[in-house]
């Protein structure tokens, strides 16, 4: 076993801080055993006896930028206890190792006892995170990630680790668990071709009564050095980074860090030759840098070519370990934009969220309908002013086809490319609904097409299927000739003049305003979170729908909004034979649980409908039901496929490129500088 040394320097003056990190080829097959290396003899106070210690001698800071905080529920350890005075380190696993993870367990307070459980916890949350990304390289994962519904959606089966420590019948309590936070809060930045900077604010950890506050994190790589076993692809390769948080907050503000190279914890693994180093700034931001003279970081796992580390951007996962006394334990957050006003879950611990047994009121929903209020300044607000209906889907107004031109009234919207090919191919069906729809409270006012909502429309308006996401070539400029290539969106074009004056002559103000507002509109953006969303991801997603067909006591068209927490899965969709047109292209999917109330009401209509991220940007639309219970929303972006060209030239199919091919053949109807 090898200790590496970190050093944190100060100036004239250096401070050396001894974390076991690594495990080196030879002693790997110890690491089961938390005995190893480990002595009788004198050693530092144990770190379970320091609770009545004050090691933070910094000045506590208030959370920066984080506003109208959720008081989170207070673990409960008033629970019958098991005592132990040691547990053989080949025992471990026969007392942790279950189905649920047990509470309950005291052993006796010595530094031996200490070691053995810190070892073997960051063991197996290193065993259960590597699990949840795929990145697995250990014989065996823990039974709690081998739940029957682990096979979608693993990370909810991940524990908060925790143990007692007697001492003298005082009971000190240890624990480590998984800390989500909303995706884009861990974005990781690039300083340079080589070096990298995770930024995070940790307030929240630092103003805890805590002791030996420790945060962990993962960080997820690829490598072509890293293969799955028996495939010719990449595997995913978790880095985990842990870092004492007492230690660096004694330097906290002066010009200091903790520089050392990151070693395997798993010797079957390459070394990439990463250094890191650490600081906390005087607002309480960590701040992470990953460096590598051997290698340069890309954020595309695509393609990836020899040389290059692909790091996930925004899904770094961090764990908190800490002491406390017993009953004095406290639930936190270490995301920046908790607030109780917020639609979307409050995150505190993983366990948290997903336990019914310790709060129903905090359980994570993946995705639910929201009550539409009549006045709202949220992001619905501006969602409602793009989106419409035509026929039986919905659409999204992306910007005017001609921004320069104030004679030109067309806008480009965007949609599924079966529901344009429906309203190409079936116009002249007396069911298909011939309005321009628009949101209203009110469902009997939609259903009926009432004025105050529609306005009719004629097919000579409409100009579909302008671009279709077919033939797509793949970021390295290369197209296969399968239905991977397709995906199911279109682009098209509404002249929106002929319905402006329909609405004035009827007198339709609430129909003309809407439309008149579409002059004010900037033109939609791709989400920088497209191409990163997990099944691990914390996201907050919002779309606005126009479902028609339901149930015998309540049919028609109706608008409905939903938020979205969490994926379930991510897939690759599939098509019944009739749509292999539309191709095979990845996906995120969320479950309705009704146990929860989510109330999900996405069917028929609301194929279209898009997906937006917290900045308004465009994410994913929605288009299918995968089963009564199962929805689709296919991504419009992927490390494979730049469907829009909004990231590269490489895609000829591109909607930008066609874009500047109608602007070079017909350049007075078209404008390729619109989405620049």
């Amino acid at each position: 076993m090898k200790k590496i040394n970190l050093i944190l320097g100060l100036g004239l003056s250096t401070i050396t801080l001894s974390s076991v990190l690594a495990c080196t080829k030879q002693d790997n097959n110890k690491f089961d055993n938390p005995n190893m290396g480990l002595k009788p003899g004198p050693s530092e106070p144990n770190q379970a006896d320091k609770i009545g210690q004050n090691t933070n001698t910094s000045k506590q800071t208030e959370p920066k930028n984080i506003e109208d905080k959720p008081n989170t529920p207070t673990p409960n350890d008033d629970i019958p206890l098991n005592f132990f005075d040691q547990i053989e380190g080949k025992n471990l696993k026969n007392v942790f190792n279950k189905i649920v993870f047990p509470k309950n367990i005291v052993l006796k307070n010595t530094d031996l006892n200490t070691q053995i459980i810190k070892n073997y916890f960051k063991r197996e949350m290193y065993k259960s995170v590597s699990y949840v990304f795929d990145a697995n390289t250990l014989d065996q994962i823990p039974q709690w990630m081998n739940f029957e519904n682990a096979k979608t959606n693993k990370i909810k089966n991940i524990p908060d680790m925790s143990i007692f420590f007697n001492d003298q019948n005082n009971l000190t309590k240890y624990v480590r668990k998984i800390m989500p936070t909303f995706l884009g809060e861990n974005e990781i930045k690039q300083i340079d071709a080589n070096t990298i900077k995770l930024e995070k604010n940790i307030s929240q950890f630092v103003n805890q009564n805590f002791k030996n506050k420790e945060l962990t994190l993962y960080f997820i790589v690829q490598n072509n050095s890293i293969k799955a076993i028996g495939e010719n692809r990449n595997k995913s390769y978790v880095i985990p980074i842990q870092l004492n948080i007492d230690t660096l907050l004694k330097f906290k503000g002066r010009v200091s860090s903790v520089n050392e190279e990151f070693v395997p914890y798993d010797a079957n693994l390459p070394n990439l030759g990463i250094e890191y180093n650490a600081r906390i700034d005087n607002d309480n931001n960590l701040i992470v840098e990953l460096h590598s003279d051997e290698n340069t970081f890309v954020f595309n796992s695509f393609n990836l070519k020899d040389g290059q580390i692909y790091i996930d951007k925004f899904n770094t996962l961090i764990d908190a370990s800490y002491f406390t006394s017993k009953n004095a334990d406290k639930n936190f957050s270490l995301s920046e934009h908790n607030n109780t006003s917020s639609l979307h879950t409050k995150l505190s611990s993983l366990e948290n969220l997903y336990n019914v047994n310790l709060d129903p009121n905090a359980l994570l929903v993946q995705a639910k309908r929201v009550d539409l209020p009549q006045n709202t300044t949220t992001l619905f607000d501006k969602i409602r002013q793009r989106t419409f209906s035509v026929g039986g889907g919905t659409m999204t107004m992306l910007a005017k086809v001609s921004p320069n031109n104030p004679n030109d009234y067309r806008f480009y919207f965007i949609t599924n490319h079966h529901v344009s090919d429906i309203l190409q191919n079936n116009w002249n069906d007396a069911r298909v609904n011939k309005n321009f729809v628009i949101w209203n409270q009110n469902d009997a006012l939609i259903s009926a097409n009432d004025e105050s909502s529609a306005v009719e429309v004629f097919d000579s308006q409409l100009d579909l299927n302008v671009w279709v996401a077919q033939d797509q070539s793949n970021t390295a400029g290369i197209k296969l000739s399968n239905t991977n290539a397709n995906a199911d969106y279109s682009i098209n074009i509404i002249d929106i003049e002929p319905l402006m004056q329909k609405a004035k002559q009827k007198n339709n103000q609430r129909v003309y305003k809407y439309l008149q507002n579409w002059f004010t509109l900037k033109p939609l953006k791709l989400s920088q979170y497209t191409n990163y969303i997990t099944d691990a991801s914390f996201v907050k997603l919002y779309l606005a729908s126009f479902p028609i067909s339901h149930n015998k006591n309540n049919g028609g068209r109706r608008y409905r909004e939903h938020i979205i927490n969490q994926a379930e899965s991510i897939i690759i969709n599939d098509q019944p034979r009739e749509n292999e047109k539309y191709g095979h292209f990845k996906t995120f999917t969320v479950k309705d649980q009704e146990i929860l109330n989510s109330n999900i009401d996405l069917i028929s209509g609301a194929s279209g409908s898009v997906v937006y991220d917290e900045n308004g940007d465009m994410v994913a639309i929605f288009m299918q039901n995968i089963d009564p219970n199962l929805y689709g929303f296919g991504l419009l972006s992927s490390h494979e496929y730049d469907y829009l060209g909004f990231a590269s030239s490489n895609n000829p199919n591109s909607f930008l490129n066609k874009l500047k091919n109608l602007a070079a053949s017909q350049p007075d109807k078209y404008d390729d500088s619109v989405f620049n």
